[in-house]
């Protein structure tokens, strides 16, 4: 019950599950890993170590939606901010590293809309 809990907070955090993110990844061998602790994901028609490779390589070439792209932009800006007032400028700063390029994608898909 608390992996069950985990997993769907982690998807809601992040958009994506562990096993979905080393499947966009293309890495099997993670994938293999994390299947058997991995509730089957009512998306994934196809419940299998193939079938989620496939359809994370199906779902990585589909645009970015601004939703997931403020989420993400939102979370890892709260982390630098904590790590700023943590005075750990090296992870704060790398955590600001990751919102910077996340703007120019969320300016980029923008300009194309």
């Amino acid at each position: 019950l608390r992996l069950l809990l985990l997993q769907q907070v982690l998807q809601h955090l992040y958009g994506r599950l562990p096993v979905e993110h080393a499947a966009r990844r293309d890495c099997r061998e993670e994938v293999e890993m994390l299947f058997p602790l991995t509730f089957p994901i009512p998306t994934i028609p196809n419940w299998s170590v193939d079938g989620i490779i496939l359809h994370a390589k199906f779902e990585s070439a589909k645009p970015l939606d601004q939703s997931h792209l403020e989420r993400t932009k939102a979370i890892m800006k709260s982390q630098a901010d904590h790590a700023f007032r943590l005075k750990d400028y090296k992870l704060a700063s790398k955590a600001y590293g990751v919102v910077s390029p996340l703007n120019l994608i969320y300016g980029l898909w923008w300009f194309r809309r």
